[in-house]
């Protein structure tokens, strides 16, 4: 068996360099990413707005990561949750 810094037969440094460790690490970081920005916009949501209704906390927190991108880049436009509304009405998947 190999030594303490080998993983199915690789070392740390080899199994980094794989393809395979590169796109799933690219997905967990982008996937890790968009949950702190889901967060920091229902946070900014609440603050401006209040309590979200259930619904639209939950078509935030389904948004794919390049929806939850453009919503964070016009959060600052949003005027009421009825325009928040409107715009995940328009940009949800379900």
């Amino acid at each position: 068996m190999g030594g303490a810094k080998e993983t199915l037969g690789f070392t740390k440094d080899e199994l980094k360099r794989t393809r395979f460790y590169r796109e799933l690490y690219e997905e967990i970081y982008t996937t890790a990413k968009a949950e702190g920005v889901k967060e920091t916009i229902l946070q900014l949501l609440t603050r401006c707005f209040g309590d979200l209704p259930a619904e639209m906390e939950e078509k935030i927190r389904d948004l794919a990561p390049e929806r939850i991108s453009a919503l964070a880049g016009i959060l600052l436009d949003m005027t009421s949750l009825g325009v928040v509304d409107a715009w995940l009405q328009e940009h949800s998947e379900n």
